[in-house]
């Protein structure tokens, strides 16, 4: 389970972190550099939203720069918006998944192309990792003359010549008529996965307010329960997140894994607060009661795996 000592042994002091990766002791704690690289991996994905900010919590650790709760300057988080095998073991996880588009009234492209994480759950992995644990988010971009943005939905894009046989694919609606390509046509598999790394940037700039205190993580309560989530004093809060209610490997109906994952960031008057639950499907709504400092209490109703923000104004009485 993630909140296993074993776990926990890599976040609890600096040395423990430094030796989760040789190469802190090859360049003397020195220098150190990292990328968190997020690939989604298998088709059950949700969990590695835990598994990444814990990954990036450590590295800061390690680093020991600066405060908890801000990022060293050479921790950078990178994100790919598609699923991918990393295990030659696995196969290709996007063999027989095809892209349709309908191309004006000619006729439809079709392309096999790899599946694309839920956006919204992608927004929440960028903001509250790449630009809350990490110093920004690097964007994964494989575009290339044939996969460009284009400008015009009624043609397309030429297919890559170098691509094996039947991964772009011209049905007309009237044999023989060919398909509508030009460089200014649309590429062939949607591109929306590009647009959440700028809306995870919109949403973080509206938190600069408080830019350069740290984030802290939230106390709060499911609605009615009376049960408060309390944030550890270990650096452990993330891993009992993940190994909430049903923990993160259960596979069966009904089950849960883990819970929301909440933070906040204060400076002078100023508030602000996030809730992000990674591992909930679309139409799954609850009630939470955030609660940062003790005089705010903010009642949100959390859609899915839909980030939540807050910008907010402590009064003191």
């Amino acid at each position: 389970m993630p909140n296993n000592a074993l776990f926990k042994s890599k976040i609890l002091s600096v040395d423990g972190a430094r030796q989760t990766c040789s190469y802190f002791s090859i360049l003397k704690n020195k220098g150190v550099g990292a990328i968190i690289k997020h690939y989604a991996d298998t088709p059950d994905y949700a969990s590695r939203y835990y598994n990444k900010a814990f990954a990036a919590e450590v590295m800061a650790k390690g680093m020991d720069e600066t405060r908890p709760g801000i990022a060293p300057s050479k921790l950078i988080y990178l994100d790919w918006g598609k699923i991918e095998a990393l295990d030659p073991n696995d196969g290709n996880l996007h063999t027989g998944y095809i892209y349709n588009r309908t191309v004006g009234t000619l006729g439809t492209l079709k392309t096999d192309r790899h599946p694309q994480v839920d956006y919204d759950w992608q927004v929440g992995n960028i903001f509250c990792i790449g630009f809350c644990r990490t110093i920004g988010y690097m964007v994964f971009d494989v575009r290339s003359q044939y996969d460009q943005y284009g400008t015009n939905p009624n043609e397309v894009k030429a297919g890559d010549p170098n691509a094996p046989v039947g991964t772009w694919t011209w049905q007309p609606k009237v044999a023989n008529t060919p398909a509508p390509i030009t460089s200014a046509g649309y590429p062939t598999e949607p591109c929306r996965w590009h647009d959440a790394g700028f809306e995870a940037a919109y949403y973080y700039a509206q938190c600069a307010r408080t830019e350069g205190t740290p984030w802290q993580y939230c106390r709060y309560q499911f609605k009615d329960t009376g049960v408060w989530v309390e944030p550890k004093t270990d650096g452990t809060t993330i891993l009992e997140h993940a190994s909430a209610f049903d923990g993160p490997y259960v596979n069966t109906p009904n089950a849960r894994r883990g819970r929301p994952d909440a933070m906040y960031r204060i400076k002078e008057n100023a508030v602000d607060v996030w809730v992000f639950d990674p591992s909930r499907g679309k139409n799954s709504y609850e009630t939470l009661i955030l609660n940062p400092v003790p005089n705010v209490m903010i009642e949100v109703n959390v859609q899915g795996s839909k980030l939540a923000l807050f910008n907010t104004v402590q009064f003191f009485f």
